[in-house]
């Protein structure tokens, strides 16, 4: 009863001040017991729009930063483009797409990356697979940590652990034929070569193990290099006794050789000089061709002068003497080039003067040759020594005169004509000259020392 009483005397007072002017002022908040100053304002959607932008700016500088300094971290920065995206939700258009282009950028590169580093790793394991010193155990190194370009792709980490789960087993198999060749090659030391072989095949068999892989190859290899081992060193054994062969022969010859270069030293200075050239006729040389023009005059020596010119066109000219059974000798003769090249063969047979007559000028190597450069302007005196047989036979050349005198030494390997083919240099014959084509030369006082021959006298 005195509730409502109570009740109605309040809403009567509040009538009664509303009457006499007890409203609150316009405009005015209500302070709260004991408050003396204004609450702050309320901040408008605006503000906090702008605000919730600046931040996201923010943000995204945040996460470039991170980007530029770990490029390689997509799924790390793919989260944190994606986190991204979501509180920008109601931000401004332009600075969603920005986002949203970091983040489709982000994942097209990682995509890209991941199928380039999948294809690279799988031709790394190929790789060393085939590699029997590295193999599948050096594999599983490189396959210990998966890739950031592949991680968060599952495609490629299935492919990634395929190849690490299947790297693991074949290095298991690996190890296993290594051991059963350590095995093996203890018989294969004793040239048990078929226990070796029975090891590797038995041991590591088609029924337990597969054969498509490297590993299985090399298994291959093995039995073949012990199916061969009995041929393989039956044709070392050859080749061995083929070598001591062709040392005892090399040893008899040079042996040989200094036996006969002794007896030429001496001899040679115990034979007189016969002159080959004389002053009417070339009765001596018999192997001469007739494409130049040539006279016979006497020389300042009383012996005979030979002057030929050769054409430009058409083939060198030759003149070699009859000596199809000298063997060692010496030659000494006098020559003055003009024009042109001397090619001097010191020993050839009856069958190698056509191809001696169109030898190669240009070729020096393989030819005593002189040319107008090297004999000058005047007479250049050649002295030639041959002795010896077959490719070691010892060829000296001295010239005295010109621009270019001095000695020099060849061998028969060195010498012999390229159609010889494997024949060796010929044991016996004459010398000859080939004057050149656009030649013009002069060539006096020929003599020669025979010193070894077949038959007797010179000329034969």
């Amino acid at each position: 009863m005195y509730g409502g009483a109570a009740a109605a005397v309040i809403v009567v007072l509040a009538i009664v001040i509303m009457a006499v002017g007890g409203k609150e002022p316009a405009h005015t908040v209500a302070k709260g017991p004991g408050a003396d100053s204004a609450s702050p304002a309320i901040p408008t959607q605006e503000a906090v729009q702008a605000d919730r932008l600046k931040k996201a700016e923010a943000e995204l500088k945040s996460v470039e930063a991170e980007e530029a300094a770990n490029p390689r971290a997509y799924k790390y920065l793919e989260g944190l483009y994606y986190n991204l995206s979501l509180v920008s939700r109601g931000l401004p258009d332009e600075f969603q797409a920005r986002v949203r282009r970091k983040l489709d950028a982000i994942l097209a590169m990682h995509k890209e990356e991941g199928k380039t580093m999948i294809e690279f790793v799988d031709a790394q394991v190929a790789e060393l697979a085939a590699d029997e010193d590295r193999g599948y155990r050096e594999a599983l190194r490189i396959l210990a940590k998966l890739p950031p370009e592949i991680e968060g792709i599952p495609e490629y980490e299935e492919r990634f652990q395929r190849l690490r789960e299947t790297a693991a087993t074949y290095a298991q198999d690996e190890r296993y034929l290594v051991e059963l060749k350590r095995e093996a090659e203890a018989f294969a030391r004793k040239k048990l070569y078929t226990v070796a072989e029975r090891i590797i095949r038995e041991g590591f068999n088609e029924r337990e193990f597969a054969t498509d892989t490297p590993i299985w190859d090399r298994r291959e290899e093995i039995l073949k290099k012990y199916e061969a081992a009995p041929m393989r060193e039956a044709q070392e054994r050859m080749e061995s006794e083929e070598l001591a062969r062709k040392t005892k022969e090399r040893e008899e010859r040079e042996k040989a050789f200094a036996q006969r270069h002794q007896e030429f030293t001496a001899g040679k200075e115990k034979v007189s000089p016969e002159p080959l050239l004389g002053q009417y006729d070339l009765i001596n040389w018999p192997f001469r061709s007739r494409n130049a023009q040539w006279k016979l005059t006497k020389s300042d020596g009383g012996a005979g002068c030979i002057t030929a010119v050769v054409p430009d066109e058409g083939h060198h000219w030759v003149l070699g003497p009859n000596g199809s059974h000298w063997e060692d000798y010496v030659l000494r003769f006098k020559a003055k080039i003009s024009k042109g090249t001397l090619i001097l063969f010191p020993r050839v047979t009856v069958a190698q003067i056509n191809a001696a007559a169109a030898a190669d000028p240009a070729a020096g190597e393989g030819r005593i040759a002189f040319d107008a450069d090297q004999a000058g302007d005047g007479w250049i005196t050649v002295t030639i020594e041959v002795v010896g047989a077959g490719d070691s036979t010892r060829v000296e050349v001295a010239v005295e005169g010109g621009n270019k005198a001095g000695t020099t030494a060849r061998t028969g390997a060195d010498l012999k004509l390229a159609q010889a083919g494997d024949a060796e240099f010929p044991d016996r014959g004459a010398f000859l000259f080939v004057f050149c084509k656009g030649s013009e030369i002069s060539i006096q006082d020929v003599d020669l020392r025979l010193v070894r021959h077949s038959r007797r006298g010179i000329l034969d």
